[in-house]
């Protein structure tokens, strides 16, 4: 858990110095390790999404979804808002 804490902390670093793929390959090594841990996906699909990478958000979004379904909860309002991006802005013709 530490460690998954830790990589998404260094994925932040690394997206607030404008290194956004490097940040992506952080957030999916936490994912690979926690793969039940809420933020570390939201964090990836945040970063797809404003890297304009909208099919694998939409797609990382089904997993996520499924994940959680599968734990029997549901996702927290800030995953929520997450969630919807890819979707929304694939309405918007982004």
């Amino acid at each position: 858990m530490a460690s998954v804490k830790a990589l998404l902390q260094l994925g932040t670093l690394h997206e607030r110095a404008g290194r956004s793929e490097r940040a992506l390959e952080v957030f999916d090594q936490a994912c690979a390790l926690d793969p039940d841990m809420e933020s570390a996906a939201r964090a990836a699909i945040r970063l797809l999404v404003e890297l304009g990478r909208t099919d694998e958000a939409r797609l990382r979004v089904r997993h996520l979804k499924a994940r959680l379904a599968a734990l029997g909860v549901s996702a927290s309002a800030e995953t929520r808002a997450v969630l919807d991006q890819p979707n929304a802005d694939h309405r918007q013709g982004r």
